[in-house]
């Protein structure tokens, strides 16, 4: 598996695992929902906005690998 799409399957386990929305990543992220499920499923964001990601989720980039 590329790790692009490791780095986006451990984005999602996160989500469920804190019980959190597309909605609720989005609210913190400023942006919109629809812009939250367009970048996970597309996997076409910047880096600057998969450390925020992280930030929100508590987790470094490591852990989601």
């Amino acid at each position: 598996m590329s790790g692009s799409k490791l780095i986006l399957r451990g984005i999602r386990e996160l989500l469920r695992a804190r019980g959190m929305t597309y909605r609720d990543l989005a609210a913190q992220l400023g942006v919109s929902e629809p812009t939250v499920k367009r970048d996970l499923s597309r996997g076409n964001f910047s880096l600057g906005r998969l450390d925020r990601i992280c930030e929100v989720l508590g987790v470094g980039m490591e852990e989601l690998i």
